[in-house]
């Protein structure tokens, strides 16, 4: 299930990208495809304190309702900051 949760978070932007980049501008877009790649790289260190303290299986457990909070705000977002804040998360 991460795998699959990992190639979703890495390839949604390809398909939606001629129509989220024409409602949100070259930049914006940008943003938004940066964003998950930058967030991975701040997770890293929390991430591992979290699997030596509880344990894989309970930290995956842990980071399903940020993850499925993030889609869903994706899903519903309105505007540009909207997306981003949401990759944030």
């Amino acid at each position: 299930m991460g795998a699959f949760a990992l190639g979703t978070v890495l390839a949604w932007t390809s398909p939606t990208g001629t129509e989220l980049e024409a409602k949100l501008g070259n930049t914006d877009w940008a943003w938004v495809g940066s964003l998950m790649a930058l967030g991975a790289a701040v997770a890293v260190i929390p991430i591992g304190y979290l699997i030596d303290k509880i344990g894989r299986k309970y930290t995956m457990l842990a980071l399903v309702l940020p993850f499925t909070g993030g889609w869903a705000f994706i899903a519903w977002a309105d505007d540009s900051v909207s997306a981003q804040a949401t990759l944030v998360m």
